[in-house]
């Protein structure tokens, strides 16, 4: 009987520990970031401004909306190379080809 009660009480030691472990094992992701800030050749912040980021090897597409800060911000960016463009009506598009985002990078880039 004692044999068993050191089995269940091992078993809730590991089941616990496991538990505690799980947010850690989860949050090792393999995606980073990419965010800045939208402005014009005076640095004043263009809001509303479409933003994009493509990815080069797989082409997937994040869009965003510049805030009325001129900020905009893509969280979680999978690993690889992106093409990020901005573009507003009364303003010329800006193309910046060959970002690189890593695992855990925040990217800053301003357009």
């Amino acid at each position: 009987m004692l044999n068993r009660f050191n089995s269940a009480a091992r078993f809730a030691q590991v089941s616990a520990l496991g538990l505690l472990l799980c947010p850690f094992l989860f949050g090792q992701a393999d995606t980073g970031s990419i965010s800045g800030s939208v402005i014009d050749a005076g640095n004043a912040a263009i809001a509303g401004a479409q933003v994009e980021a493509k990815q080069t090897e797989s082409g997937l597409t994040l869009r965003t909306v510049s805030s009325d800060a001129g900020l905009y911000v893509f969280p979680n960016v999978p690993v690889g190379h992106y093409t990020v463009t901005a573009e507003k009506t009364g303003f010329k598009r800006i193309v910046r080809e060959n970002i690189e985002i890593r695992i855990a990078q925040r990217q800053a880039l301003d357009l």
